[in-house]
């Protein structure tokens, strides 16, 4: 996930999450962008809403984990309706890398996941439902591996 710039005949290279929210003068023009094949080799979106389609999420989450003999070697998750913009749960994606993948590893998981964040109430879901569905999330994604497996 990098992109180069150029600002005259410079190149900058940087990760996308180092640019975001950067303002440089001059402006720089994006000459390429570089998305590496993903190496999760398991993944998994929730929409947690009122309606299934057509509707404004109350909580997403996106889930993508490199696993190697039952470790998780890699970990990302992405989550929205939780923060002011959509975010990645940085502390619980560390906590996970290292670990096996199991319901007691999830469960712990979900707890840091909980406490990572902390929600606003709206017409959409309270921010004590938002908390718990971030948490379910992570349980109910071992159930479904364990159940396709």
């Amino acid at each position: 996930r990098k992109y180069g710039s150029s600002c005259s005949d410079q190149t900058d290279p940087l990760p996308l999450r180092q640019r975001v929210g950067v303002r440089a003068v001059p402006a720089p023009i994006v000459t390429a962008i570089v998305i590496p094949t993903p190496r999760a080799t398991h993944q998994r979106f929730f929409k947690i809403a009122k309606r299934g389609r057509d509707d404004i999420s109350t909580v997403s989450v996106a889930i993508a984990l490199e696993v190697n003999g039952g470790l998780i070697e890699g970990a990302k998750l992405g989550l929205g309706g939780v923060a002011a913009t959509p975010a990645r749960a940085l502390k619980t994606e560390a906590f996970l890398i290292g670990k096996r993948l199991e319901h007691r590893v999830m469960r712990d998981a979900g707890a840091i996941l909980e406490s990572e964040f902390t929600p606003l109430s709206d017409h959409r879901g309270s921010a004590a439902y938002r908390s718990a569905m971030l948490s379910q999330t992570l349980e109910r994604f071992i159930t479904e591996l364990e159940v396709s497996a």
